[in-house]
Protein backbone atom coordinates (compact mmCIF):
# COMPACT_ATOMS: atom_id res chain seq x y z
CA UNK A 1 0.00 0.00 0.00
CA UNK A 2 1.18 3.29 -0.66
CA UNK A 3 2.10 5.66 1.92
CA UNK A 4 0.07 8.91 2.23
CA UNK A 5 1.35 12.05 3.54
CA UNK A 6 1.05 12.99 6.76
CA UNK A 7 -2.23 15.76 6.22
CA UNK A 8 -3.79 12.82 3.90
CA UNK A 9 -3.59 10.50 6.70
CA UNK A 10 -5.12 12.79 9.44
CA UNK A 11 -7.69 13.67 6.90
CA UNK A 12 -8.37 9.73 7.15
CA UNK A 13 -8.36 9.13 10.82
CA UNK A 14 -10.60 12.42 11.01
CA UNK A 15 -13.01 10.57 9.62
CA UNK A 16 -12.55 7.05 11.12
CA UNK A 17 -13.41 8.38 14.39
CA UNK A 18 -16.68 8.56 13.65
CA UNK A 19 -17.91 6.36 11.42
CA UNK A 20 -16.09 2.93 9.89
CA UNK A 21 -18.35 2.76 7.40
CA UNK A 22 -16.61 2.59 4.04
CA UNK A 23 -14.33 0.15 2.58
CA UNK A 24 -10.87 2.41 2.36
CA UNK A 25 -12.05 3.04 6.53
CA UNK A 26 -12.95 -0.56 6.91
CA UNK A 27 -9.20 -0.65 8.53
CA UNK A 28 -9.66 0.80 11.79
CA UNK A 29 -13.80 -0.79 11.81
CA UNK A 30 -11.92 -4.04 11.42
CA UNK A 31 -9.43 -4.18 14.16
CA UNK A 32 -12.65 -2.62 16.80
CA UNK A 33 -10.65 0.26 17.59
CA UNK A 34 -12.65 2.81 19.56
CA UNK A 35 -12.39 6.44 20.66
CA UNK A 36 -10.60 5.78 22.93
CA UNK A 37 -8.14 3.48 21.73
CA UNK A 38 -7.78 5.71 18.69
CA UNK A 39 -6.73 8.75 21.34
CA UNK A 40 -4.48 6.07 23.45
CA UNK A 41 -2.29 5.55 20.63
CA UNK A 42 -1.04 9.23 21.38
CA UNK A 43 1.11 7.21 23.59
CA UNK A 44 2.55 5.44 20.91
CA UNK A 45 3.75 7.86 18.23
CA UNK A 46 0.92 9.10 16.80
CA UNK A 47 0.05 12.01 18.39
CA UNK A 48 0.41 14.41 16.13
CA UNK A 49 -2.38 12.53 13.58
CA UNK A 50 -4.59 11.88 16.64
CA UNK A 51 -4.82 14.83 18.28
CA UNK A 52 -5.53 16.01 14.76
CA UNK A 53 -8.41 14.17 14.50
CA UNK A 54 -9.66 14.42 18.38
CA UNK A 55 -9.68 18.38 17.98
CA UNK A 56 -12.15 18.16 15.31
CA UNK A 57 -14.79 16.98 17.87
CA UNK A 58 -16.68 13.48 18.60
CA UNK A 59 -18.92 12.89 16.34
Amino acid sequence: MKRKSKARRAKNIEGMVGKARSKSKAKFHRHKISKLQLRDQTLRGRARIIYHASSMGPK
